[in-house]
């Protein structure tokens, strides 16, 4: 097939789906151009499309068996004439790994969703406000990792835990819970570099922690666990290392998001309530760590980009769905 693949290639070139979406579907032999509206120069490779290139581009009408949008739609600074017009005249899907639960990201594809012909989403719990806006069909295809960043590396004598990410600001639940855990365990924290830094941090590490739960004492929170299973899971697992993650929001009425890990098999989930007790048990029984990491390496390639555009093609050339609504 030939694919438009429409995303910020050049801003997340280092760490993002757009190189991991891109890199998928060129091993499984498709043709595939990258349209990226944010960047104007620069070349990364052969089929890489920037926006001098985008009045060409409009004027092929049905180049593609199809276009694919990554994110929340196209950023409305962007959506010009000549953007519209190349999605009206094509089948166009949209993969979003935002809540729409939040107005600025459900506000920007109830404005485009007439442009999309497929919805995805990393969240099964939010199908039915998909449904309710009248984004359909919509379908839940979660997040994964790129295995050409997040691999196992022999590394011997291990640290328990680590945790990666921003804290502070809009993130400032985290802060409050790495207050919790340090009170139990010694936990290593770093602002995220790129994926090569990353990946030997988590293989340094037994578990690599989701901090998700947000905190009571900030307000009523709009939620109070994060939606879906965000991209670090899947780049913890890619790294081999053990996902330590609250439990997805809805997660009692998402019956495959329930299915895809074991809790203290392949992932060990917490609850509020529950932190300090599973950190404790872990901390003091490694020998349950080789375990666990041995049957997360085991279900490894199941959540590779490849994998999910293996699912995404095949439910796209069959013109059937699994999750018809």
């Amino acid at each position: 097939m030939k694919i438009l693949l429409i995303g910020s290639y050049y801003k997340n070139q280092f760490h993002g789906a757009e190189v991991g979406i891109y890199n998928a579907l060129k091993k499984l032999e498709h043709k595939v151009d990258i349209l990226d509206l944010q960047a104007t120069q620069g070349k990364f490779g052969d089929s890489i499309v920037y926006n001098q290139n985008l009045n060409e581009l409009a004027e092929h009408a049905g180049k593609y068996d199809f276009i694919l949008v990554v994110g929340a739609g196209i950023n409305p600074d962007r959506l010009t004439d000549k953007v519209k017009s190349l999605l009206a005249n094509h089948v166009t899907v949209v993969w979003n790994s935002e809540p729409i639960r939040l107005n600025n990201y459900r506000d920007r594809l109830l404005l485009q969703k007439h442009y999309y012909n497929f919805f995805f989403t990393f969240d099964e719990g939010e199908i039915p406000l998909y449904l309710k806006n009248e984004m359909r069909p919509c379908y839940f295809l979660p997040q994964a990792f790129n295995p050409d960043w997040y691999r196992p590396i022999d590394i011997e004598n291990k640290e328990f835990i680590c945790f990666v990410g921003s804290v502070g600001g809009k993130w400032v639940n985290r802060h409050f819970l790495l207050q919790r855990i340090k009170k139990i365990t010694r936990i290593y924290t770093t602002m995220t570099f790129n994926a090569e830094h990353v990946n030997k941090i988590y293989n340094m590490h037994w578990c690599g922690i989701n901090l998700g739960l947000y905190h009571e004492e900030l307000g009523p929170p709009p939620y109070l666990s994060s939606y879906g299973y965000q991209q670090r899971i899947f780049e913890l697992i890619g790294a081999g290392c053990i996902p330590i993650t609250n439990l997805p929001a809805d997660f009692d009425r998402t019956p495959e998001q329930r299915r895809m890990f074991t809790n203290k098999k392949n992932i060990i989930f917490y609850t509020n309530d529950s932190l300090e007790a599973i950190l404790k048990y872990y901390r003091d029984n490694q020998d349950k760590l080789q375990e666990i990491r041995e049957s997360v390496l085991q279900i490894r390639e199941n959540h590779t980009y490849e994998a999910r555009m293996k699912t995404m093609v095949k439910l796209l050339e069959k013109g059937r769905f699994s999750h018809v609504q």
